[in-house]
């Protein structure tokens, strides 16, 4: 997915922000195009993990708080099925951009409720169709760029995943 992304945006010297980082491996991956990544979990531990992983880097940190400026790229990668309020991080979103900046979401296509095999709890939604996922960002300013197929999860059975790329337009 970081290699779909860095093919797609062509950014250099990046202010990256990954909603969602995790413990950073898709930050990792945009640490070429990077000249600063700011990463944000709900996650205390997974926050943590990241900050630890890349003390060596000084522009790189992450925290459970939104972070302030603007930024060149926004990614999130399997997170979004998560989220209940959807507008109101299309909101925070353009607040953090200025046109031009890239928005880069993955998560999956629509599916059947079985990808979270422990579970639904957590679960706002069993993915989505790209194009209307687009529409709650577009409502903010941020135009359809691409949406492609960029890989498979494959467990009891097939989910494939989308990578929607959006720009900001105003």
């Amino acid at each position: 997915m970081a290699e779909k992304i860095k093919n797609i945006v062509q950014l250099k010297r990046a202010r990256i922000f990954d909603f969602g980082c995790g413990t950073g491996l898709v930050s990792s991956e945009l640490i070429p195009i990077a000249a600063e990544i700011v990463g944000m979990d709900t996650s205390v531990e997974m926050v943590r993990v990241f900050n630890s992983k890349f003390k060596e880097r000084k522009n790189m940190a992450a925290a459970t708080t939104f972070p302030s400026g603007k930024f060149d790229l926004i990614v999130s990668s399997m997170v979004m099925h998560h989220i209940h309020d959807l507008k109101s991080v299309a909101e925070k979103f353009s607040e953090l951009s200025k046109p031009g900046t890239f928005l880069c979401i993955a998560d999956l296509y629509s599916e059947d409720g079985t990808f979270h095999e422990d579970g639904n709890e957590d679960v706002a939604h069993f993915g989505f169709d790209p194009s209307r996922l687009g529409g709650i960002f577009s409502e903010k300013g941020f135009g359809i760029f691409d949406i492609s197929k960029v890989f498979v999860i494959k467990k009891a059975k097939e989910y494939p995943v989308f990578l929607l790329t959006m720009v900001k337009e105003r």
